[in-house]
């Protein structure tokens, strides 16, 4: 089972090369993304925003009564989740 490669749908594959990007964009800016730096200047980061943003969107998506899921979408919105924990 170690190594054993799981069946991935479409939607998540998608995701997962989406969110692979943007770490590799992230991990090439590394040296600009001085957080720690601009918060001891009081400097305003949007993450908060962003991440209030995310949570209303899934909260009002998960529990709309006009909601519809598809499996890939169901899936997609999952793990969205769980990479937020």
């Amino acid at each position: 089972m170690k190594g054993e490669n799981l069946p991935v749908s479409p939607a998540a594959n998608t995701m997962l090369n989406r969110a692979l990007q943007r770490a590799v964009y992230l991990h090439a800016k590394q040296s600009y993304l001085n957080y720690h730096i601009a918060l001891t200047l009081g400097w305003p980061i949007a993450i908060g925003v962003i991440e209030a943003a995310a949570a209303t969107w899934s909260r009002t998506a998960s529990t709309s009564p006009a909601a519809r899921w598809s499996l890939p979408g169901a899936e997609a919105v999952r793990l969205a989740r769980r990479a937020g924990d």
